[in-house]
């Protein structure tokens, strides 16, 4: 993975535009002459200025090991390394928002639309990690969709 430190403190994209999805620019969208691409999107749709370019030359890679993991703010500008196709390793990225109850989660619809498809959110529920529900925004859920329940405190 890399990222661009300090790239947190200043917000490079406006969040209320909109992408277009795009099937065919799967890891094909190319950026200085490296094809990469996030599932459809191309995330320079959400610049706030159109002409601006990320300083790449700053990216640092972490690196690391079986079992590692790194947290870091959302607004981070962070990448994968293209896949070279060299390993049949495989990848993983896991993303976690911890929110307080008085946000609500996918407010007002049934369904999510990312990435080309439909879900329904007829078995979405949060996770009360800590602290108590005084806003009933939310639903919440205690098992997960197998019916294996959270591990409480």
């Amino acid at each position: 993975m890399q990222i661009i430190p300090g790239s947190h403190k200043t917000m490079n994209y406006d969040e209320s535009k909109t992408m277009n999805y795009n099937a065919d620019t799967i890891n094909n969208v190319e950026k200085n002459g490296v094809k990469r691409g996030l599932f459809g999107y191309d995330y320079r749709q959400l610049q706030k200025d159109p002409n601006w370019s990320p300083d790449e030359s700053s990216a640092v890679s972490l690196v690391m090991r079986r079992g590692q993991f790194v947290l870091f703010w959302s607004t981070l500008m962070h990448a994968s390394h293209p896949h070279l196709g060299k390993t049949t390793e495989k990848r993983l990225g896991f993303a976690a928002r911890y929110l307080p109850t008085h946000v609500r989660v996918y407010p007002f619809t049934d369904t999510l639309d990312e990435f080309g498809g439909t879900a329904s959110l007829d078995k979405f529920g949060c996770v009360l990690v800590s602290g108590e529900d005084h806003h009933g925004h939310n639903t919440f859920v205690t098992h997960t969709v197998n019916g294996t329940p959270f591990r409480m405190r």
